[in-house]
């Protein structure tokens, strides 16, 4: 008589992570620190746009930054079911690193090719509210039983980043639009 193994293997829509005590504190600090910078870019890019374009086209970072969250949070949704994440945590480290560079490397490029077009300042402008809208909507699909802690450091870290931005407009040297 022989004994057969079965191996289930599934592939949850939710994947059922926990956390430790410790991985759960840097998580919703990460959480933090995302949604502080993104507001801080935000604001910054304004700042940038007056100087680079005309004063009008302050309003046009607003409507960047949804754009910019939203179709980050759409292409997880699209993506999610087309891969196998192993590990959502190893993604979101990932995009978060790619995150601190498009903030550099877009603030430079609009600084530094301050002649192009609108269009050209539109797309390296909204980059990095794309990867901060794939990190959060990853967040909060993945681990959902942390939802409220989750949205607490969101909207936390989003007005702290609105303090810091006066705050370091004080101490920075601006110049003047």
């Amino acid at each position: 008589m022989s004994k057969e193994k079965t191996i289930k293997i599934t592939f949850p829509r939710f994947s059922e992570i926990e956390f430790t005590l410790k991985a759960n504190i840097l998580f919703i600090i990460g959480i933090f620190v995302i949604s502080t910078t993104v507001l801080m870019f935000e604001v910054t890019l304004t700042r940038i746009f007056s100087l680079v374009l005309l004063n009008h086209f302050v309003v046009l970072i607003i409507s960047l930054a949804i754009f910019g969250l939203g179709i980050g949070a759409f292409l997880i949704y699209i993506f999610r079911y087309r891969s196998k994440y192993d590990n959502p945590l190893k993604i979101i480290v990932f995009l978060s690193f790619l995150l601190s560079l498009m903030y550099i490397c877009s603030t430079l490029f609009i600084i530094h090719y301050s002649f192009l077009d609108l269009f050209v300042y539109v797309i390296f402008a909204s980059i990095p509210f794309i990867f901060a809208g794939a990190i959060l909507s990853l967040s909060y699909i993945y681990y959902h039983k942390h939802y409220g802690k989750i949205y607490f450091a969101d909207l936390s870290g989003a007005s702290i980043g609105c303090i810091l931005v006066i705050i370091s407009q004080g101490i920075f040297v601006y110049p003047k639009p």
